[in-house]
């Protein structure tokens, strides 16, 4: 039971990113954090995460802005470290209750004024959008949401989107991992976890990348404003019904 729960969880997790580019580290953990205690699940999304980024990133190339990511990528360089030393230090119950109060409210705006066109915000919003997600990806392996709002707000079209997510994702994983690595947060144990549940991984993400091609902006976008909703409830449940 406990290999088809964390097969299924794994599946499932990197469908979500193959076909909206986030939303991986957030489901795994969530789900495998059900039975496994928070450091174990972290390692094992942390490997998994580089290949999903890597795999994305190759098939998105073509789309990938690096003009877009380069601001994005100085302020996780600075989020990342602060975000590992804060797995073991803090109790992330506060900045999780307070992120989803705000991609909470963020979510249900956006999608009640569906039909207001607003310009694109300024890339002035970059840094502070990737330190952000820096620190939430060293911490807990879930640094979408921030740049998810900054790449809707900044309204890159759907391929757009993925690639430059993914462009960003990549090197961000790669330190993560780095830097778990360092700090013993790897093992063997872990290791060979990811490597039993790596073909479910594979299905699930070429299977979300297939069917990501035929979505088309509008309802790309009321995938993604969904998707920071059910992560919001997700960080306010941890906030409110912490684990034992």
């Amino acid at each position: 039971m406990e290999f088809a729960f964390a097969a299924a969880a794994i599946f499932v997790a990197s469908f979500v990113q193959g076909l909206t580019g986030f939303g991986s580290g957030i489901i795994a953990l969530t789900l495998l954090a059900m039975m496994w205690e928070i450091q174990f699940v972290v390692a094992i999304t942390a490997v998994f995460s580089i290949f999903i980024c890597l795999y994305l990133a190759w098939r998105l190339w073509e789309h990938i802005s690096f003009s877009e990511i380069l601001p994005l990528l100085v302020g996780a360089a600075i989020g990342v470290p602060l975000g590992v030393e804060a797995l073991t230090r803090l109790d992330p119950r506060i900045i999780k209750g307070c992120l989803g109060v705000f991609l909470m409210a963020y979510a249900v705006w956006s999608l009640w004024n569906k039909e207001k066109k607003r310009p694109a915000i300024s890339k002035a919003w970059a840094f502070p959008s990737g330190l952000g997600a820096g620190l939430l990806g060293g911490a807990f392996n879930t640094g979408g949401p921030p740049v998810v709002l900054y790449g809707n707000e900044r309204q890159w079209s759907p391929n757009a989107f993925r690639g430059n997510i993914q462009g960003f994702f990549a090197p961000c994983a790669a330190l993560t991992l780095t830097l778990y690595a360092l700090n013993g947060v790897i093992t063997r144990e872990t290791l060979g976890w990811n490597l039993k549940l790596f073909p479910f991984l594979l299905v699930g993400l070429v299977i979300g990348d297939r069917l990501a091609a035929g979505v088309q902006p509008g309802p790309f976008r009321k995938i993604l404003l969904l998707s920071l909703l059910a992560v919001s409830v997700v960080f306010l449940r941890a906030f409110f019904l912490p684990d034992p």
